[in-house]
Formats: C-alpha cells, sequence, structure tokens
C-alpha cells in the first residue's frame, strides 16, 4: 500500500515541543481514544486528527485496509507452529547469542517493575522476552508470534521496524483495544548498513490512570535506554562478522554489560525524584552530577557542587556509608545537611 499524504493538522503538531503534555494530560490521551473509536466505527480520517502523529495516522489507515479486528486481533496474528519457529531461532542464532545475555542483565529491573523486555527478528516474529507483566490478557505474550502491522495493526515494534527509527507510543495510539493500557518503547537493531536485524521492545501495562506524572517522568526516557541497547547488540553483531573479533567480543559484551547496569542504576535514581534536588554519587560519594534544584539546596551552582563529595555536607555519614557499601535499595533515609553552616534535615 502506499503511504497517504501527510494532513497539515498533523504537521502543525510538534510533539518534540510538546511532548512533556502529549504524554501525561489525560485529556490528550482520552482525545486520541475518541479519534480511535471515530476511525474505527465510521469513515472518518486519521490523518486530520490533531494530537495524533502522521505516522500512527498512516498505520491506522493501513491496519484498518489489512483487515485488523481491534477488538479481536486473534483472527489476524499467527503464531508459527513449532518446526517454523524452530528454523526462525536457528536463523537468527547469532542475534539471540549477542542480544539474550545483555537483556538478562536487566532481568530483575524488568521483573520488579512490571515492564516485558521483547526481542523481534527482522520479520517481527518475537524471539526473547523478559519479565513479567500484570495486565490481565499478558497471558497471550509469548514468543513465536508474527507481530507485524498486517497482523496486529499499529503498535510500537511495528513501526520501529517500519521505519527503522525509535520510536515510543501511548496505549491509545496502538490500534488494538488490548494495548491500549500499555505504554512501549522499540528501537530497530541495525548492521553497518542500515538494514534491519531486529527490534527491541519495552513494554508496560500502565493500569487506570497512564498519564500519572511519575509514570510520564519514567517512561519518556525509556526510550534513551532501549535505543542504547539496540546499538549495543548492533554493534557486537557487526564485530561477530569475524572470527578474528570473537574473543573481543566475549571482552566487550562484558564490558558493556557493566556499562549498562551502572547506566541502568544511574537511571532509576535519577527518574525516581526528577521533580525533586537531584544528585548521583559514586560508591566514595563523590557528587557526579546535580540537577538545579539540588544546587539550589546547596547553594552552589552546578558545576562547583560536582567538585564536593556528599559526605561534606553531612552531619552524620554512617547512615549514607552503609546505604553505599550496603548494596541494597533504599527509598527513602532523612539525613541532616551542613549548608552554609545551617544544619537542615532532608
Amino acid at each position: 500500500m502506499q503511504r497517504t499524504k501527510t494532513s497539515q493538522a498533523c504537521k502543525n503538531y510538534d510533539l518534540r515541543e510538546n511532548h512533556s503534555k502529549y504524554y501525561s494530560d489525560p485529556g490528550i490521551w482520552k482525545t486520541i481514544l475518541e479519534y480511535h473509536r471515530d476511525f474505527i466505527t465510521g469513515n472518518s480520517d486519521p490523518r486530520q486528527f490533531t494530537h495524533l502523529r502522521p505516522e500512527i495516522a498512516e498505520s491506522w489507515i493501513r491496519s484498518k485496509a489489512f483487515g485488523i479486528d481491534p477488538f479481536n486481533p486473534g483472527k489476524t496474528s499467527k503464531k508459527l507452529e513449532p518446526a517454523q519457529f524452530q528454523s526462525v531461532l536457528e536463523e537468527n542464532k547469532l542475534l539471540l547469542n549477542i542480544a539474550r545475555p545483555l537483556m538478562d542483565a536487566f532481568r530483575e529491573f524488568v521483573m520488579g517493575s512490571n515492564y516485558i523486555l521483547w526481542l523481534f527478528d527482522r520479520n517481527c516474529v518475537s524471539l526473547y522476552c523478559v519479565g513479567k507483566n500484570n495486565a490481565p490478557h499478558s497471558g497471550q505474550l509469548e514468543t513465536g508470534y508474527i507481530s507485524n502491522e498486517q497482523a496486529i495493526g499499529t503498535s510500537c515494534h511495528a513501526l520501529a521496524m517500519l521505519n527503522k527509527q525509535p520510536i515510543h507510543m501511548i496505549g491509545p495510539e496502538q490500534y488494538c483495544v488490548n494495548l491500549h493500557e500499555y505504554i512501549s518503547s522499540s528501537a530497530p537493531i541495525l548492521d553497518e548498513k542500515g538494514e534491519l536485524l531486529g527490534i527491541l521492545s519495552l513494554a508496560h501495562w500502565m493500569g487506570n490512570k497512564p498519564w500519572n506524572k511519575y509514570q510520564f517522568n519514567l517512561h519518556i526516557h525509556t526510550l534513551g535506554w532501549i535505543s542504547s541497547l539496540a546499538l549495543a547488540i548492533g554493534n557486537q553483531l557487526q564485530l561477530s562478522q569475524s572470527y578474528d573479533y570473537l574473543q573481543e567480543i566475549n571482552t566487550q559484551v562484558k564490558t558493556m554489560n557493566d556499562t549498562l547496569v551502572t547506566a541502568n542504576r544511574t537511571l532509576q535514581a535519577t527518574l525516581s525524584y526528577i521533580d525533586e534536588g537531584l544528585i548521583t554519587i559514586d560508591q566514595s560519594g563523590r557528587i557526579i552530577n546535580s540537577n538545579r534544584e539540588a544546587a539550589r539546596i546547596f547553594k552552589l551552582d552546578a558545576k562547583t557542587l560536582s567538585n564536593h563529595n556528599i559526605f561534606n555536607f553531612i552531619s552524620d555519614t554512617s547512615n549514607l556509608t552503609n546505604i553505599l557499601h550496603g548494596g541494597k535499595k533504599v527509598e527513602y533515609q532523612e539525613m541532616e545537611l551542613k549548608i552554609m553552616g545551617k544544619k537542615e534535615p532532608y
């Protein structure tokens, strides 16, 4: 099917300038749900919907033309026979061998955060997944399914496959109703020539209030995370084409693994208190990063604050020392800070 001309209404809506409102405003979410209802029950043109991105609108049109039933995608979705799936796994053996250890490194994180991390091949067949999902209909999510646009309609991973670009999608943008409470980030895995090798997708069931501000702050950053992971896998795949690089691959995979785990921990700390005063520190207490609110609290500019050690500002250092060396997650710990000669609890 040829791509249709993008409407002026879609062009006028700049998501880059409005992404905060787009993802966290319940009004926009509900408006897109109304768009979806109007489109599947009538003859409205989604390219004229102000808050619907052009690539989403065009995908809705294609999905309808494919005959996708948004209330029963099982009519068009297909699970491969065991022998067929085994053949697909064998064809993607190298991709799986490289992607699986990196995905498994985040198993604890995705399991504890109600995420599912998916790996698809270049044809959108689900190869591997890590995590769990507490959504009522999560039982149908399993490997071996063809999950492209022709099978399930508009979805985050299908558009990442078609456009070969990372994409972040909110629930009602997806064509099938059973995906409307999910928010997803997907990124393509490409070779050195830009050819598609697979897709990584991180999905999360949002529950009854998916526009919650905390959830927005968390999920708007997952696109960068999943894109970095896809890039890491793509780079390792390129190196693996030569036998001479096999030993180097093993070393680099471990290094990348360690780097991504560290980046993930930093990401969690950053996102947990994104609207509050924020600093990140290393195990010795050295301040690595800080935001404006933190600099205001410490009465220093951010650059100067990064040259300090957090222990210089704490009256009783024993609690923080135990936290840093204990290796356990702490959600809340009140401490007394010494700022400009004055002691204040935080």
